[in-house]
């Protein structure tokens, strides 16, 4: 039996919460599994993932192995974006993905999903999916998702990885059509789905290079390209990173990078700074404390503002026995779209058997 959820209660004066203080179940499902058989069963709320689904769902799915060579997933149900709109009268979703694999030298996978919501049809899509070990030093990933209702392709991802001696490098292409990406959820589930009127298509080429030439130490660089068709605007961003590693789970990190567009928003100075201690919370057996700044300097204000600012700081362990863990969190931010955002997250688990 899982179980996970959340609550809202408006503790200050604005009214912002006012009318929205509920809150919600993020899954629960009980699930039965028995890898002897290659099967693993769910029923309840849950989140699926396979192929071109990335949905919650509150229904059934299954998944295992019809041989050593076929996987395959199905699930269906109700979506759960659309239950506090509308009623969930003839909401429905449902999808399927089937594999063919070679243990870990390949798997291709086609993938199909329907969402109805109000009996009317708001999505079907199709994907292929596909993982190539090309050689014990180079894997392919990719996925392409095809908009059935239009007839045209929403989305192609694509990326490698390989390492010459201590560098690592992963090039990745990525290319969206919004129109054909964010589909007509009459609900307003997807906060970006806006986006699908601008018939605006991004593509984005880039890659990642990590060298790890020097002991307890990482060196990295980002390369993006952003290309947008129709506003006819690019933007790159380059960056550097260093991760430094103090034994166990400890680390450091910093990052500089720099976004230079054709807008006020995409010209800027990031700067991030972050940690991750393990073991250095003497309050907590087995306690960590982490942080986390990023700081953005824009080259012209943006809404009358220069710069935001994000920083996180959370601490975490085991407390009176093993089987209790509290991890405590608070985060404050201040950007040119939102005055200032101050929350704080308490998380207890308790496990038993």
């Amino acid at each position: 039996m899982h179980l996970h959820g959340w609550g809202r209660a408006d503790m200050g004066d604005g009214g912002f919460f006012k009318d929205d203080t509920d809150g919600s179940l993020l899954y629960g499902y009980v699930e039965y599994a028995r890898p002897s058989y290659g099967v693993n069963l769910k029923l309840g709320r849950q989140h699926v993932f396979a192929g071109v689904a990335n949905e919650n769902v509150d229904g059934f799915s299954v998944a295992g192995t019809i041989s050593p060579y076929f996987v395959y997933s199905a699930y269906g149900g109700l979506p759960v974006a659309f239950d506090s709109e509308n009623g969930r009268d003839g909401d429905t979703i449902w999808g399927a993905r089937v594999g063919n694999r070679l243990g870990a030298k390949y798997e291709v996978g086609v993938s199909y999903k329907k969402i109805d919501n109000d009996d009317d049809p708001v999505e079907e899509m199709m994907g292929i999916d596909l993982f190539a070990g090309l050689s014990s030093n180079l894997d392919f990933y990719g996925l392409s998702t095809k908009n059935l209702d239009t007839g045209d392709w929403a989305e192609h991802s694509y990326e490698a990885r390989f390492s010459i001696k201590d560098l690592h490098i992963r090039p990745f292409y990525q290319r969206y059509r919004y129109e054909d990406f964010f589909t007509d959820d009459e609900a307003g589930a997807n906060i970006f789905g806006f986006r699908k009127d601008t018939n605006e298509i991004l593509s984005v080429l880039g890659g990642d290079f990590f060298w790890r030439g020097v002991k307890n130490m990482d060196l990295g660089a980002t390369v993006k390209d952003y290309d947008y068709d129709l506003r006819e605007e690019t933007a790159l961003y380059y960056s550097g990173q260093l991760t430094v590693s103090f034994g166990g789970r400890t680390q450091a990190g910093a990052e500089l990078g720099r976004m230079d567009g054709d807008t006020d928003e995409t010209r800027y100075l990031l700067t991030r700074a972050w940690f991750y201690g393990d073991g250095i919370t003497k309050l907590l057996r087995e306690g960590f404390l982490t942080g986390d700044v990023v700081y953005v300097y824009y080259d012209e204000d943006v809404f009358e503002k220069d710069s935001s600012l994000f920083a996180s700081l959370g601490a975490g362990g085991k407390i009176f026995t093993d089987a209790l863990t509290l991890k405590i969190s608070g985060d404050y931010s201040n950007d040119p779209y939102f005055d200032k955002d101050i929350r704080g997250t308490l998380v207890i688990i308790y496990r038993y058997q």
